[in-house]
């Protein structure tokens, strides 16, 4: 079972019931370390895809950037790519604007 380092499910994935089931995640996101980058851009992220998970942010700490992979219903296409100085928003998360350069943090080497 994965253990992805962030997951957004929103209201409307969440069963009113007292123990609160999840039906589905609308986001997960994950940061790049070098012993999971692997493993986190293939093995989890086809993991992810194959359940349908709308949208998937690979948080590349070495490149300086956050690849974007959205589902279309059958699979991830070629991931959106964004860089410090852009906004990440989603159209699956309506009002969602996040600075890249906030989910990045400080540029390494300084």
């Amino acid at each position: 079972m994965p253990e992805p380092d962030v997951v957004y499910v929103g209201p409307d994935k969440v069963d009113g019931s007292e123990r609160r089931y999840l039906k589905a995640v609308d986001l997960v996101v994950e940061v790049s370390s070098q012993s999971t980058r692997r493993l986190d851009l293939v093995r989890k992220r086809a993991l992810y895809e194959r359940f349908g998970v709308p949208e998937y942010w690979f948080v590349d700490l070495d490149a300086d950037r956050v690849a974007i992979y959205r589902h279309d219903g059958k699979s991830y296409g070629d991931p959106s790519v964004v860089f410090r100085g852009d906004v990440l928003e989603s159209p699956h998360l309506p009002g969602l604007a996040v600075a890249v350069e906030f989910v990045l943090g400080p540029p390494s080497g300084r």
